[in-house]
């Protein structure tokens, strides 16, 4: 939606009713020190004479000043600009003052109902987001966040460039307010992409979940604003539409690149380190049906054998480890493919305790695969042969899906156990533990796909083992028992 559309819009919402008349403070660099009257447990502005966030357009600039109206002229009633609010906020209202709260209460039940620990980072990028909500309309004192100033705030959110920061044109929007960031991307000869819906969804879920925290747990008056403001998916369009599973002639470009057809995996320039990843992982997800972190996130003995098959236990026993949901932990068999490819021997190079893939660091967005998705993407996005736009590395769990679908069925209680669909333990106690598996193992095995080449190099044949010193030497004395 073009920016000056959004102004439009915005000119139509009614203004909200406040008693007071405020003008606003800046979100991020309003600091603050304790009160000389301690007992009251205020928090005053360390100076009068903060200047506010400009306007969208840039035009005005708001001094740091209470029960002062602005004086409007007719021509800006009749098209309004979001007006910041806001000055000497008490201190049970600031947003900080909330964010402090609900950040201490989330850590403190979480101490006493998980053994696992919550990453702060994902509470932080919580906060964060629904701080910069509260940066594109100016407020910062929670009582004046309004129904219409929360669909204000959407409005201003969905034509933010994404990440303008990371561009070549980073120079441009550094120092600036995000409320200034539109307008300075449609200056652009070509504009950056602006944030896609589902990304939108999570700023405002983010914001709509602490207030909704902050109604029940902080002060009943608060009220929550921001529910149902911006959906995951457009109306009118399905959960299957977001991705696609990639072509025949997807699938023969992805795996006849260097890291497949000469086990060649990246090394790290500096730390002289291979990145196995990027040869097992699309492996396990389009043969085994894994999600792309609950591939990342293996440990050595997460990989088991009972009644001679051998498969992966996906679960979240481990602090590190994560689940979508309760249906997606399940024991999904490993294909004979992945065997010859030698993915028991590059397993059994590890100790129990160890992950299979130490080279990817823990993230809070994406845990483990953060790192893996990204070089997938920037890997092959170029080569898809059309519709690049809806195709990733989780298009290769789509086509294994898919294919039980074609073949079986989407409501066979195996294939839902097996993709993580339904209570695997269902299938089990149905079949009993013998004749699940092997079932579970016959359905893996139907798994083919005619774009993949029948030549990929095994995995040792490729240059790991030339930056592995200690996994060159179990290695080959595995070999020599054998």
């Amino acid at each position: 939606m073009e920016f000056s559309r959004v102004k439009e819009i915005l000119s139509e919402l009614p203004l909200a009713v406040q008693d007071e008349e405020y003008t606003d403070n800046t979100l991020y660099d309003y600091k603050y020190v304790l009160a000389s009257n301690a007992s009251r447990g205020s928090v005053l502005p360390v100076s009068a004479s903060l200047k506010a966030p400009a306007s969208l357009d840039g035009s005005a600039e708001l001094t740091h000043q209470k029960n002062k109206p602005t004086s409007q002229s007719k021509d800006n009633q009749t098209k309004r600009e979001p007006q910041p609010v806001v000055n000497n906020v008490p201190d049970k209202w600031h947003i900080e003052t909330v964010f402090k709260a609900y950040k201490h209460e989330k850590l403190t039940l979480n101490s006493l109902n998980s053994d696992k620990a919550l990453l702060l980072a994902e509470i932080d990028s919580a906060l964060q987001r629904c701080r910069v909500l509260h940066e594109l309309i100016g407020i910062d004192d929670v009582r004046l966040a309004t129904r219409e100033r929360a669909i204000e705030a959407a409005f201003l959110l969905k034509s933010l460039p994404t990440d303008p920061l990371k561009t070549k044109h980073k120079a441009l929007f550094e120092g600036k307010g995000r409320q200034k960031w539109a307008s300075i991307n449609e200056t652009l000869e070509e504009p950056l992409p602006t944030l896609a819906q589902r990304t939108a969804n999570g700023y405002t879920g983010a914001a709509s979940s602490i207030y909704q925290w902050a109604e029940k747990h902080y002060d009943k008056s608060i009220g929550n604003p921001w529910s149902g403001l911006i959906k995951k998916r457009k109306k009118g369009q399905k959960k299957e539409e977001q991705r696609l599973p990639m072509t025949e002639s997807d699938l023969a470009s992805v795996f006849s690149h260097k890291v497949f057809s000469q086990a060649k995996v990246g090394v790290n320039t500096r730390s002289k380190v291979p990145c196995p990843y990027q040869y097992w992982l699309p492996l396990l997800t389009l043969y085994c049906a894994l999600r792309g972190n609950e591939g990342a996130q293996l440990y050595r003995d997460d990989i088991k054998e009972e009644f001679g098959v051998p498969y992966i236990e996906v679960h979240a026993e481990r602090d590190d480890q994560f689940v979508k949901n309760d249906p997606s932990i399940r024991k999904v068999p490993i294909h004979s493919r992945l065997i010859e490819l030698g993915f028991l021997d590059y397993v059994a190079l590890f100790e129990p305790d160890e992950r299979l893939f130490p080279e990817l660091p823990l993230h809070q967005k994406d845990h483990y695969f953060r790192n893996a998705g990204d070089w997938f993407t920037r890997t092959f996005k170029a080569t898809y042969e059309e519709h690049a736009e809806k195709k990733c590395f989780y298009s290769l769990r789509h086509n294994a899906v898919g294919y039980f679908k074609e073949q079986i069925g989407e409501n066979h209680p195996i294939i839902k156990a097996l993709v993580g669909h339904t209570n695997g333990s269902v299938t089990f106690d149905t079949y009993g533990k013998r004749v699940a598996l092997q079932k579970l193992k016959e359905q893996v095995e139907q798994l083919h796909f005619p774009g993949v080449p029948d030549n990929i190099t095994p995995f040792f044949e490729g240059n790991y083992l030339q930056y592995q010193k200690v996994h060159r030497q179990k290695y080959q004395a595995m070999k020599l028992r054998e």
